[in-house]
């Protein structure tokens, strides 16, 4: 089951859809929200379900433009960098990943905008 939902930093309108993710799959499947609930947190507890993360349907948000961003950043610095990159509104999704051999880079972002 792919649950996913849409949430901006510019809306304030707290609309069920962003602020209760799993009624509307709890009702497909004929269970409460609770119930479903209950499910994520014990697979999550075995390690079934590892995180929960957004998906951003960009085109739905008039998103034309998008870009994946990586950074060479020195660990000491990590932290710093994400949470300045996270700070832009045009920034969804900002991370630190392990680095691979022939792939130093251990920060990403992925940008959006309006037009290229």
């Amino acid at each position: 089951m792919l649950i996913s939902w849409n949430t901006t930093n510019q809306c304030n309108l707290y609309c069920d859809h962003c602020y209760r993710p799993f009624e509307k799959a709890a009702r497909q499947l004929g269970l409460s929200e609770d119930e479903v609930l209950g499910y994520l947190r014990r697979w999550q507890r075995e390690g079934i379900i590892r995180r929960f993360g957004a998906a951003l349907r960009h085109r739905e948000a008039d998103i034309e433009a998008n870009a994946m961003i990586v950074w060479r950043v020195p660990p000491e610095q990590i932290q710093f960098a994400g949470r300045r990159v996270a700070s832009f509104p045009e920034v969804t999704h900002c991370y630190q990943r392990k680095t691979a051999p022939g792939w130093p880079y251990n920060l990403f972002a992925m940008v959006h905008g309006e037009t290229r």
